[in-house]
């Protein structure tokens, strides 16, 4: 497998990706398409508590969705909670995960910490179908993935630590390899009222452009070269957590769900001329060591646009 990547922002740039040649070759074991859901939650020694909600192909229903949380024994307002949910749609998928950490009433003694995690994931199989192209006629697929959502991370009158923080990933595979994936985490390394502000640290497809304050809106244009009656498998993550280290008067936040926020991905195929090809994108079943005939991803572009 050779592979090379290239993202300008603002503008598209082809790169050569010779991804895979699978004509005529067992495929191998392949996992079901699912849509998995998560979620974690830990207020000192309430917990940890879980909860997960998966499907797997063929039952695969809209969507899924899992919560935990952790409510403290006394208090106001103290809580660790974690959500995380993943949705397909027609020729689209969505994952959204939220997590919260807080407590403003302090109960000493091990654990102190306050932890909460939320996340989704969706791994689908596409097949490409066409009433009127013929089976191997060359495509171009553009995938349009975006993500979007809130850091925060309030430190009142805890301890300086980098443990207040907030953390947030995502990522989407095509065929086993990783085309995007950005990650950013918010520090609170001082209490509100040193007037020192929380430290963002974005990394990987995640920049510090593509944040508002804390709030990050990012999108990408994939596109991948494939042919009519080919199925290509796309996993689709997001990754959320928050914690503090004690019920100190702390709060941190990752919101990558509400109010439609979270990442997301829709699919639309183009003929080589760059006109719209009549083709649909439907959920297949696994191909188990079946042969996957005439799927050859030769390359990808990536262009950054301003929401």
């Amino acid at each position: 497998m050779v592979a090379q990547r290239a993202c300008v922002r603002g503008r598209a740039v082809i790169a050569a990706a010779v991804v895979a040649a699978l004509s005529g070759t067992a495929f191998g074991a392949v996992p079901d398409p699912e849509l998995r859901a998560h979620a974690t939650a830990q207020y000192q020694n309430l917990g940890p508590n879980s909860n997960t909600d998966v499907s797997v192909f063929p039952t695969i229903p809209e969507s899924v969705d899992a919560t935990a949380s952790a409510f403290p024994a006394r208090g106001f307002g103290n809580t660790a909670f974690g959500q995380g949910a993943a949705s397909v749609g027609v020729a689209q998928s969505a994952v959204q995960g939220f997590a919260f950490a807080g407590g403003s009433n302090p109960q000493f003694g091990p654990p102190d910490e306050v932890i909460a995690s939320g996340d989704g994931c969706s791994r689908l199989l596409w097949c490409v179908t066409s009433d009127t192209l013929e089976t191997g006629t060359q495509i171009f697929v553009e995938i349009d993935l975006r993500f979007s959502g809130i850091l925060s991370v309030a430190n009142f009158y805890g301890v300086p630590s980098s443990e207040h923080r907030a953390a947030a990933s995502g990522r989407l595979e095509v065929d086993g390899m990783t085309l995007y994936s950005g990650s950013a985490t918010l520090d609170s390394i001082n209490s509100n009222a040193s007037m020192v502000p929380p430290v963002l640290t974005p990394a990987g497809d995640w920049l510090a452009g593509d944040f508002t304050g804390f709030a990050l809106n990012d999108s990408a244009l994939i596109i991948v070269n494939t042919s009519v009656g080919a199925m290509f498998e796309i996993l689709l993550k997001i990754e959320t957590d928050a914690r503090i280290p004690g019920p100190f008067e702390a709060e941190s936040a990752a919101d990558f769900l509400n109010g439609g926020k979270g990442g997301s991905y829709t699919l639309e195929g183009h003929l080589v001329t760059g006109a719209p090809a009549p083709v649909t994108f439907e959920l297949c079943p696994t191909p188990g060591s079946t042969v996957l005939a005439g799927l050859v991803v030769l390359g990808f572009a990536c262009r950054r646009r301003r929401d």
